[in-house]
Protein backbone atom coordinates (compact mmCIF):
# COMPACT_ATOMS: atom_id res chain seq x y z
CA UNK A 1 0.00 0.00 0.00
CA UNK A 2 1.41 3.35 -1.03
CA UNK A 3 1.22 6.33 1.64
CA UNK A 4 1.72 9.82 1.28
CA UNK A 5 4.13 11.45 3.74
CA UNK A 6 4.30 7.73 5.77
CA UNK A 7 7.11 8.67 7.64
CA UNK A 8 5.48 11.59 9.06
CA UNK A 9 2.60 9.37 11.17
CA UNK A 10 4.82 6.03 11.21
CA UNK A 11 6.00 6.16 14.48
CA UNK A 12 2.37 5.84 16.56
CA UNK A 13 1.87 2.53 17.69
CA UNK A 14 -2.08 3.33 17.68
CA UNK A 15 -4.58 5.93 16.27
CA UNK A 16 -4.73 7.44 19.39
CA UNK A 17 -1.08 7.76 20.16
CA UNK A 18 -0.54 9.32 16.49
CA UNK A 19 -3.55 11.99 17.24
CA UNK A 20 -1.98 12.52 20.53
CA UNK A 21 2.08 12.98 18.51
CA UNK A 22 -0.02 15.35 16.05
CA UNK A 23 -1.29 17.68 18.28
CA UNK A 24 1.75 18.00 20.19
CA UNK A 25 4.31 18.01 17.26
CA UNK A 26 2.14 21.38 16.20
CA UNK A 27 1.27 22.89 19.69
CA UNK A 28 -2.73 22.50 19.31
CA UNK A 29 -5.14 22.47 21.87
CA UNK A 30 -7.97 19.32 21.99
CA UNK A 31 -10.38 22.13 21.02
CA UNK A 32 -8.54 24.20 18.58
CA UNK A 33 -8.12 20.60 16.62
CA UNK A 34 -12.19 19.42 17.05
CA UNK A 35 -12.96 22.77 15.74
CA UNK A 36 -10.60 22.83 12.82
CA UNK A 37 -12.05 19.90 11.49
CA UNK A 38 -15.74 19.97 12.67
CA UNK A 39 -15.94 17.51 15.22
CA UNK A 40 -17.00 17.94 18.73
CA UNK A 41 -14.06 18.03 21.56
CA UNK A 42 -15.68 15.14 23.32
CA UNK A 43 -15.50 12.81 20.33
CA UNK A 44 -11.75 13.88 19.62
CA UNK A 45 -11.10 12.77 23.51
CA UNK A 46 -12.63 9.54 23.29
CA UNK A 47 -10.57 9.08 19.89
CA UNK A 48 -7.38 9.99 22.69
CA UNK A 49 -8.89 7.87 24.89
CA UNK A 50 -8.93 5.13 22.25
CA UNK A 51 -12.89 4.65 22.86
CA UNK A 52 -13.71 5.70 19.05
CA UNK A 53 -11.97 4.24 16.33
CA UNK A 54 -10.77 5.80 13.49
CA UNK A 55 -13.03 5.55 10.90
CA UNK A 56 -12.36 6.42 6.48
CA UNK A 57 -14.00 9.79 7.17
CA UNK A 58 -11.61 10.49 10.34
CA UNK A 59 -8.90 9.04 8.36
CA UNK A 60 -9.79 11.93 5.52
CA UNK A 61 -9.90 14.39 8.23
CA UNK A 62 -6.91 13.86 10.09
CA UNK A 63 -4.57 13.01 7.66
CA UNK A 64 -6.01 16.36 5.49
CA UNK A 65 -5.02 18.41 8.71
CA UNK A 66 -2.28 16.98 9.81
CA UNK A 67 -0.83 16.29 6.33
CA UNK A 68 0.30 12.83 6.88
CA UNK A 69 -2.67 11.78 4.57
CA UNK A 70 -5.51 9.04 5.25
CA UNK A 71 -3.33 5.88 4.71
CA UNK A 72 -1.64 6.50 7.55
CA UNK A 73 -4.72 6.89 10.12
CA UNK A 74 -6.37 3.69 7.89
CA UNK A 75 -2.98 1.55 8.64
CA UNK A 76 -3.05 2.74 12.56
CA UNK A 77 -6.64 1.57 12.93
CA UNK A 78 -6.41 -1.53 10.88
CA UNK A 79 -2.91 -2.63 12.78
CA UNK A 80 -4.55 -1.93 15.69
CA UNK A 81 -8.08 -3.45 15.25
CA UNK A 82 -5.71 -6.95 13.83
CA UNK A 83 -3.69 -6.45 17.09
CA UNK A 84 -7.00 -6.25 19.28
CA UNK A 85 -8.92 -9.33 17.17
CA UNK A 86 -5.90 -11.26 17.92
CA UNK A 87 -5.87 -10.95 21.27
CA UNK A 88 -10.03 -11.32 22.30
CA UNK A 89 -9.59 -14.78 20.20
CA UNK A 90 -6.08 -16.04 20.96
CA UNK A 91 -7.53 -18.79 22.55
CA UNK A 92 -9.55 -20.22 19.86
CA UNK A 93 -6.85 -19.01 17.09
CA UNK A 94 -4.33 -21.64 18.86
CA UNK A 95 -6.71 -24.42 19.12
CA UNK A 96 -8.03 -23.97 15.44
CA UNK A 97 -6.62 -26.74 13.06
CA UNK A 98 -5.62 -25.51 9.42
CA UNK A 99 -8.02 -27.32 6.71
CA UNK A 100 -7.25 -30.36 4.74
CA UNK A 101 -8.09 -31.12 1.01
CA UNK A 102 -11.05 -33.96 1.43
CA UNK A 103 -10.13 -36.89 -0.05
CA UNK A 104 -11.31 -38.08 -3.34
CA UNK A 105 -13.71 -41.08 -2.61
CA UNK A 106 -16.03 -38.20 -0.02
CA UNK A 107 -16.14 -35.41 -2.08
CA UNK A 108 -18.65 -36.18 -4.12
CA UNK A 109 -20.63 -38.30 -1.02
CA UNK A 110 -23.68 -36.56 0.11
CA UNK A 111 -24.49 -34.11 -3.00
CA UNK A 112 -27.81 -33.97 -4.49
CA UNK A 113 -28.04 -34.79 -8.06
CA UNK A 114 -29.61 -32.44 -10.14
CA UNK A 115 -32.85 -32.52 -12.28
CA UNK A 116 -32.56 -33.57 -15.76
CA UNK A 117 -33.36 -30.86 -18.37
CA UNK A 118 -37.28 -30.03 -18.72
CA UNK A 119 -37.99 -31.46 -15.51
CA UNK A 120 -39.51 -28.84 -13.86
CA UNK A 121 -42.93 -28.89 -11.71
CA UNK A 122 -45.60 -28.14 -13.58
CA UNK A 123 -47.05 -24.40 -12.97
CA UNK A 124 -43.93 -22.57 -12.28
CA UNK A 125 -42.92 -19.85 -14.68
CA UNK A 126 -40.09 -21.81 -16.20
CA UNK A 127 -42.66 -24.39 -16.80
CA UNK A 128 -44.92 -21.98 -18.52
CA UNK A 129 -41.79 -19.41 -20.07
CA UNK A 130 -40.83 -23.19 -22.15
CA UNK A 131 -44.74 -24.10 -22.92
CA UNK A 132 -45.03 -20.04 -24.63
CA UNK A 133 -41.63 -20.88 -26.36
CA UNK A 134 -43.25 -23.93 -28.16
CA UNK A 135 -45.87 -21.81 -29.05
CA UNK A 136 -45.86 -19.37 -32.30
CA UNK A 137 -46.12 -15.62 -32.01
CA UNK A 138 -50.23 -14.80 -32.78
CA UNK A 139 -50.49 -11.74 -35.25
CA UNK A 140 -53.07 -9.27 -34.80
CA UNK A 141 -53.92 -7.36 -37.41
CA UNK A 142 -56.45 -4.48 -37.12
CA UNK A 143 -58.74 -2.76 -39.87
CA UNK A 144 -58.27 0.63 -40.03
CA UNK A 145 -61.41 2.37 -38.70
CA UNK A 146 -63.32 4.37 -41.88
CA UNK A 147 -62.43 8.55 -41.78
CA UNK A 148 -65.96 10.19 -40.57
CA UNK A 149 -67.09 13.07 -42.71
CA UNK A 150 -69.55 14.13 -39.80
CA UNK A 151 -68.38 17.10 -37.93
CA UNK A 152 -69.79 15.67 -34.11
CA UNK A 153 -66.57 13.14 -34.13
CA UNK A 154 -64.14 15.59 -34.31
CA UNK A 155 -62.44 16.82 -31.16
CA UNK A 156 -62.11 20.57 -32.68
CA UNK A 157 -65.56 21.40 -32.76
Amino acid sequence: MKTTNASAGSSGKTPAAELQKQIDKFGLSKNAVAKAIGMSPITLDSVLKGNKKVDIELSLLFGKYFGTGEAVWIELQRKAGLAEAKKKLAKELSELKKATPAKEEKRGAGKATKAPAGAAKRGTKATAKKADAKKPARKVTRKPKEASSDSTNSIFN
